[in-house]
């Protein structure tokens, strides 16, 4: 279990890390919902410290979020997913090239 967590940890910091330089150091992560603790808890609160923006973090469904997202019903800076399908969704919608699921 602490694997998958760092497996995550490590994934959501190269992400960020590789965002573009931005007017605002704010970030949205729209995450599967078994990820809560870990980034409402440690990564959000770590990230928003560290770069004294604001972090702002939605979880659900993995399914459900990638298809608000691919429907561009809500939007994110980063998207976290446990599984490869719900990516697949954004790629089929020409959201992203390539992603790499945590776990």
């Amino acid at each position: 279990m602490q694997f998958k967590h760092l497996t995550a940890i490590l994934f959501v910091a190269g992400i960020t890390a590789g965002l573009n330089a931005q007017a605002s150091t704010d970030i949205r992560v729209t995450y599967a919902g078994s990820m809560g603790k870990v980034m409402d808890q440690a990564l959000g609160p770590a990230f928003a410290g560290q770069q004294g923006g604001k972090y702002e973090g939605q979880g659900q469904g993995s399914y459900g979020m990638a298809r608000l997202l691919a429907g561009k019903k809500i939007t994110a800076d980063v998207f976290v997913s446990i599984t490869p399908g719900p990516m697949q969704i954004l790629k089929d919608a020409g959201l992203i090239d390539n992603a790499v699921p945590v776990a």
